[in-house]
């Protein structure tokens, strides 16, 4: 990472070692990674001898106030010290005309910084963008409680964070491969991350990277990726299925592409389904001699979903098919379709972000339950 977020990272660790964050501070990302980055680093220390799960809150600041983060920090921890609040999405409270038409939340929210009444919590603001004029961020500006980790917007500084990266690693690049990827990756830090790590391992073994092999192994990036997020979410792999989420709500939502908001997570939920229906055909099969027969029922299970002729399905994307599913139990698949059900479901009827529904979603699809000793595999 660049040395100025690295800095960062190494001042937020030692604030959070030396307990000299105030109660509320703040954390101004444009990337996920380094969010839970830094919170992972408070939540590891907070909660050393104690329990996370009764007295660590995640919030949406869409929806939520500073009057019920206030009253949950200022509640008594369950078994631990105190209790940690994080507030995603904290923007519009950092805005000046919030402040203006919400004076008494604002006022309670920055006394609660300064040291006013009794903090048994901390509370963490997370945001995109800061506005300078805010009292919130002019309070914890004094207070040395605002982070920025940030990438700035201009492409020379990508490029330098492209190549700062490839650097650490021992590898070489060329110009033209590192304008291609700051092109094509835009500002979403966790997919430049992603696609360097990859890169770096196709060419270890000469030590270079060009623009023919940025080409070769990273696709335009700026489409949506809906079969590489499927395909994740089915090999379990949720850390690459996160950061393809990342990628497609920074570089194509705000970037006003062809998928609106709105329209994005129900493509999602609809390339999900699809996938685990087909797996869960698969998983009537345990013999890949059979894989013949199962490129035939997978070809009629996709013409019964799309009410069309049977399109045949190759060989290969059966075997892939197989494999994934030999990833789930039976009862797992099962879940996986019910959870996917109840997401769309939430969609309509609550104001959590969608992007956090599919997180979550995510997390409890690839999440793999522990096997009691001696128990049943």
């Amino acid at each position: 990472m660049g040395d100025l977020i690295r800095e960062t990272i190494s001042t937020w660790r030692d604030r959070v070692k030396g307990n000299t964050l105030p109660p509320v501070s703040l954390l101004c990302s444009d990337s996920d990674t380094f969010v839970r980055t830094a919170v992972d680093i408070l939540v590891n220390h907070a909660f050393r001898k104690g329990d996370k799960g009764l007295n660590f809150h995640v919030v949406d600041g869409k929806s939520t106030g500073p009057a019920g983060w206030l009253m949950t920090a200022r509640t008594a921890p369950m078994l631990a010290s105190r209790r940690v609040v994080q507030v995603s999405d904290a923007d519009q409270w950092l805005r000046r005309d919030t402040a203006k038409s919400n004076p008494e939340e604002i006022e309670a929210l920055t006394a609660f910084a300064t040291g006013g009444g009794k903090a048994r919590g901390s509370i963490v603001l997370v945001a995109r963008t800061v506005e300078a004029g805010s009292p919130v961020t002019k309070t914890l500006d004094e207070l040395n409680a605002v982070f920025r980790f940030k990438l700035q917007a201009k492409g020379g500084s990508i490029q330098t964070f492209i190549r700062d990266l490839f650097k650490k690693r021992g590898i070489m690049v060329d110009a033209g491969a590192v304008s291609y990827l700051a092109d094509a990756l835009g500002t979403s830090t966790d997919a430049i991350v992603t696609e360097v790590e990859k890169l770096t391992e196709y060419g270890r073994e000469v030590g270079l990277v060009t623009v023919d092999d940025a080409k070769e192994m990273v696709g335009r990036l700026r489409g949506h990726q809906f079969y590489e997020f499927s395909q994740a979410v089915a090999q379990r792999n949720g850390a690459v299925a996160l950061t393809v989420l990342d990628r497609m709500y920074n570089n194509l939502v705000e970037a006003r592409k062809k998928v609106s908001a709105a329209g994005l997570p129900l493509i999602l939920l609809s390339f999900l389904e699809g996938e685990f229906w087909s797996m869960a055909v698969a998983k009537g099969f345990t013999d890949s001699r059979d894989i013949g027969e199962l490129s035939r029922r997978l070809a009629l299970r996709r013409a019964k979903a799309g009410k069309k002729a049977p399109a045949p399905v190759s060989e290969f994307v059966a075997k892939k098919m197989l494999g994934n599913a030999r990833k789930f139990s039976t009862g797992e698949i099962a879940a996986a379709l019910s959870g996917i059900r109840e997401v769309d479901k939430r969609l309509k009827s609550t104001r959590l972000p969608s992007r956090v529904l599919l997180e979550e979603l995510v997390v409890s699809i690839c999440a793999k339950k522990r096997r009691k000793a001696g128990g049943a595999k």
